[in-house]
């Protein structure tokens, strides 16, 4: 997939440095105590060493994805 930004503006983006306002922490703070109970729920009955190994092969998948779409940005 193509990026959609022109080539001549992607060294610009590159060198781009943003943070989040307080509003957009809090709310980057937010997502993620929602995400960790979400899977804390979800896997509740699960044997702390399924958890584990979910979480370490989520970890990899989430990492190739990663990979994958700063691949299709080029």
């Amino acid at each position: 997939m193509p990026s959609s930004v022109p080539a001549s503006t992607q060294p610009c983006l590159e060198a781009a440095h943003l943070e989040l306002t307080e509003a957009g922490a809090a709310l980057a703070r937010a997502a993620s105590a929602y995400q960790q109970q979400v899977f804390l729920d979800v896997t509740a009955d699960w044997d702390p060493d399924e958890r584990a190994h979910f979480a370490r092969q989520f970890v990899r998948f989430a990492g190739a994805l990663m990979v994958r779409l700063q691949e299709t940005q080029r």
